[in-house]
């Protein structure tokens, strides 16, 4: 945790805890069970509050604990990943997208062959399903951020106030619009040149995967869109 967040809690789990009613409100804990401390110890590092630990005396337990090593574990892991997109879904999700379009570039360029053959197809789809999730993932990234700006964690990062100072709904409608109407553009060429050749094999089949690949990405940027200007909406919008 203090790795991930550049903190430096010696004990995140001690269940006695003292804070002020301003402090709790910047915090904002949603965790129903055991993840309630590491929520609370996460949530006071990312809005920058004045921390102190005092130490106390450990008496011995009396009867069984209800903890269990690797369920309880890994819900705590799994908080702390859901709490730092950066690491979690951004590195993945730009090596994901280098290597669908890197495998798109190679399709498309006719450089994958194997004896002489070209596997512009195969080469295709496996950059289809890189460049895709990479998409998503970056999306995930893109929500997760959105999330935590719109909680003021992350309000005084330099680099989102810029991206949502630049970002309009319509920016993201107007950029998925036009890369679904290429990847629709694409995609009606090659039915119709299936069409006349009396539904025979494609030509240029390596095209397919790349139209494809995009239409979801602009479907995708255009929901996705609609879902992050509603979370980015600042409370005075509403007024």
């Amino acid at each position: 945790l203090n790795i991930l967040f550049q903190t430096t809690y010696t004990d995140v789990y001690c269940g006695y805890r003292a804070f002020s009613r301003v402090a709790y409100d910047r915090i904002q804990p949603v965790s129903p069970g055991m993840e309630f401390n590491l929520e609370l110890a996460i949530n006071a590092g990312l809005a920058h509050l004045k921390m102190t630990e005092i130490p106390i005396q450990l008496h011995e337990r009396k009867g069984e604990s209800k903890l269990r090593t690797f369920r309880d574990g890994w819900r705590s892991l799994r908080m702390m990943l859901i709490y730092c997109p950066n690491k979690v879904f951004l590195l993945p999700g730009i090596m994901a997208i280098v290597l669908g379009l890197g495998a798109h570039f190679l399709s498309l360029a006719g450089l994958v062959r194997f004896h002489g053959e070209p596997l512009g197809t195969v080469t295709g789809i496996f950059g289809t399903i890189f460049s895709v999730t990479g998409f998503q993932i970056l999306n995930l990234w893109l929500h997760a951020k959105t999330y935590s700006w719109s909680r003021r964690f992350d309000a005084d990062n330099p680099n989102l106030v810029r991206f949502y100072d630049w970002f309009k709904l319509e920016t993201g409608l107007f950029l998925g619009l036009l890369l679904l109407l290429a990847g629709g553009a694409i995609l009606s060429v090659l039915v119709f040149d299936w069409v006349q050749s009396d539904f025979g094999p494609l030509r240029t089949p390596e095209w397919v995967s790349f139209g494809a690949t995009l239409v979801i990405v602009g479907a995708g940027t255009i929901f996705s869109s609609l879902f992050i200007s509603a979370m980015s909406m600042k409370k005075s919008s509403w007024t």
